[in-house]
C-alpha cells in the first residue's frame, strides 16, 4: 500500500491551479512583489528544468518561502515533505544545471548564498522516480474522471434520470418484500392496497 501513498499527494499541476484560484491574475508572481520574512528563503519550483528558459513568456512555477536553519542552511526534507517530492535538486542560477549538494537532505548557508545569487530566489526542480511518475499520472486521470462525473451529476436529465433509476429500483424491492414475506392478518402496510391494484391493472394478480 505504501508504494501507492502518492495517489493520496498532490502534483505540481494540482499546487498551481490552487495558486491560480488565490490569485488568479498572475499566480506566478504571487510572492515576488514582496520579500521573504527574515530568516527564510524564497523557492521557485519548477516542473522541469526546461520549465525554467520559459520564463519571458509565463512564468510557471509556484512561490513559496521556507524558514532556515540557525546555522542558515535549509532543510530538504522539509520541502520533500511539504511538496510531496521524491527529490529536491537544486538549479545553478549561472550554468543552468542541477546542482547536487554534499548531503541530499540539508542545502548549506553558502550553497544557498551561491544559488540565490546573494540573497535572491532560490530555484528548484523534482526528480521523480518512474513509479513516482506513474503514480502522478495516475491520480491526475482518476481526478480527471472524477470531475467529468460530477459534470453530469450537476445537468438536471442526469439527475432526474438518476432519480427514476432509483424510483424503479425501490418499487421492484417493494414488490419483492411484498411477495415474500409473510403479513399477519390485518397487519399489510397501508400501501400494500395500492400494490395490489397496481398488480391487478398490469394482470399480474388479484
Amino acid at each position: 500500500m505504501r508504494e501507492y501513498r502518492f495517489l493520496f499527494r498532490k502534483t505540481w499541476q494540482e499546487f498551481y491551479s490552487e495558486a491560480e484560484v488565490w490569485n488568479p491574475r498572475d499566480p506566478e508572481r504571487q510572492l515576488i512583489l514582496d520579500q521573504p520574512p527574515p530568516n527564510h528563503v524564497r523557492i521557485d519550483w519548477y516542473p522541469s528544468l526546461e520549465a525554467i528558459g520559459e520564463w519571458d513568456s509565463s512564468l510557471k512555477c509556484i512561490v513559496t518561502d521556507f524558514p532556515l536553519d540557525p546555522s542558515g542552511s535549509l532543510d530538504l526534507t522539509m520541502i520533500k515533505k511539504y511538496w510531496f517530492m521524491d527529490e529536491v535538486i537544486p538549479v545553478d542560477p549561472i550554468r543552468w544545471r542541477p546542482f547536487e549538494p554534499a548531503n541530499p537532505d540539508k542545502l548549506s548557508a553558502l550553497a544557498i548564498h551561491n544559488l540565490t545569487e546573494n540573497g535572491g530566489v532560490l530555484k528548484i526542480i523534482d526528480r521523480p522516480s518512474p513509479k513516482t511518475r506513474k503514480m502522478r499520472a495516475l491520480r491526475l486521470r482518476v481526478i480527471s474522471c472524477a470531475r467529468s462525473v460530477e459534470s453530469w451529476l450537476a445537468h438536471p436529465l442526469f439527475s432526474l434520470l438518476v432519480v427514476l433509476l432509483c424510483f424503479a429500483l425501490w418499487w421492484q424491492l417493494y414488490i419483492f418484500a411484498y411477495e415474500s414475506l409473510p403479513f399477519p392478518p390485518g397487519r399489510e402496510p397501508y400501501s400494500a392496497i395500492f400494490v395490489r391494484r397496481v398488480r391487478r391493472i398490469m394482470g399480474r394478480g388479484t
